[in-house]
Formats: C-alpha cells, structure tokens, sequence
C-alpha cells in the first residue's frame, strides 16, 4: 500500500491556505485556474496564497479519528479565524477531527505546498481511520475530474474497505455555475460506485451571502459553523473503535 509508518502526532496543525478564485469560459470543460484579483500579478503560484494557523486538536485513541481531505474550504482560510466545519462536526459528535486539506488542491490540482488531495492519503501512516471525509473539485477542471477522483476514491477504498466513506460535493461561495453543477454530478455517480454517501454541499451558501468573507470566496467562522450545522445530521456513523 506504500503508505508513510509513523504514529499521529500529539497535534495536528490545520493550515488553511488562501485562494483561487475559477474561471470559466462559458461551457462545461473550459475552466481555468487564477489567482485571486488582489494582490495583482504575485510571483509565484505560492504567493498567491496566505498560510493561515489554525486550531490544534489532541488525538484521543479512544474516540473515532475521522480524516477529513479537500481544498481551502476544509482546511480553513484567512476569512475564517481558525474555526472550520471539521473541527465543530467532530466536537459535536465527539470524533477526532484528522484535517489533511490542503488549500488550492484538488483531485487533479496540486495546491502551492505540492500536493493532490490523493498525495495526502500517505499522511493517514498507522493511524487507524473510522471514517473518511472528502471533499473537494472546485479547483479542478471538468474535464479532468472524473478520473483524477476515481483514482483517489478506489484506492481509499481498496486501502480501508470497511471504513466510512464520505464524498461532499464541491463547495462554492454563492449560487453554482454549470461547470459546477456538472462536477457535483461526477461525483454522485462516482459515489454511488464506490457506496460512499454522498452530501450536496454545492449550493449551501446561495442564500446566505453574509457567510462569505470579504474576499467573496472562503466562508467566515459563521459560515463554517453553518456548513456543521449542514452537515451533522447527514454524516454517517463512524466505525466502532475497537476496544482496546
């Protein structure tokens, strides 16, 4: 399986990283990557980015660890102050939120520190998973998605056939466009394949604007807290951890 042996850590630092903004040129299949408007014309793909510290979480054997993977909107961002959706479901439902999101990523796109949301699974190491959360697509083109996710979700699959899977659809800021719409509906039949549920996240802020930051992308405190209150009662049951 070729996954890294280590123990999880004491801490897990959660890094939100900054922004890209999609671009389409008006058909499914045309869009394209930039950076964010402000700062104009940064150096580098990385610059375009603000590393953003989080919350931390003790890891507690006893509780269910529930890996959560995707783009800025898990991992937090600048607009959020360090309170995201993963760490408000887990506290909820007394789960060891994992966040391995990396901003600016996806299931094709690499973010600024180098990787795939599937270039993160060797992170999960020896840490045993009882559920796993992904999330992601907004950062990837169309027409590249269906098989870049496949990739990603079979070998989560093959690697822990008995653990929880979880696909939420790509999050966007307002009211999604058709590009948009047409990878929610990748991942429906991917999901359906693999017998992960399945959660619409695409629209949730449609009509809740003042959940949006200023940089009228990434969701505030509030607007996480929203995404929990969404998502709690649709979020399966972890695996039972095994007494020890």
């Amino acid at each position: 399986m070729g996954k890294k042996r280590h123990k999880l850590a004491p801490k897990w630092q959660y890094i939100g990283l900054g922004v890209l903004a999609l671009a389409t040129a008006g058909a499914v299949g045309t869009a394209v990557l930039v950076p964010e408007a402000a700062p104009a014309a940064p150096s580098s793909v990385a610059s375009a980015y603000e590393n953003h510290a989080g919350a931390t979480l003790t890891a507690r054997p006893q509780l269910p660890n529930v890996f959560f993977f995707g783009d800025s909107y898990t991992a937090g961002s600048s607009m959020d102050g360090g309170t995201h959706y993963a760490d408000l479901v887990a506290a909820k439902n007394n789960w060891n939120a994992i966040n391995l999101a990396e901003g600016g990523s996806g299931y094709v796109v690499k973010g600024p520190k180098g990787h795939t949301i599937m270039d993160k699974f060797p992170e999960i190491g020896d840490v045993k998973p009882s559920m796993i959360v992904l999330a992601g697509g907004f950062n990837d083109k169309y027409d590249e998605l269906d098989a870049a996710a496949r990739a990603a979700i079979g070998k989560l699959k093959a690697d822990y056939p008995d653990v929880p899977m979880v696909i939420l659809s790509n999050f966007t800021p307002g009211t999604p466009n058709m590009v948009q719409e047409n990878k929610r509906d990748t991942m429906v039949k991917i999901a359906a394949e693999y017998g992960a549920t399945f959660i619409d996240v695409t629209a949730v802020f449609k009509n809740h604007p003042g959940m949006i930051g200023a940089d009228k992308l990434h969701p505030t405190a509030e607007g996480h807290q929203f995404i929990a209150n969404f998502l709690a009662p649709l979020l399966p049951a972890p695996k039972p951890v095994a007494a020890s």
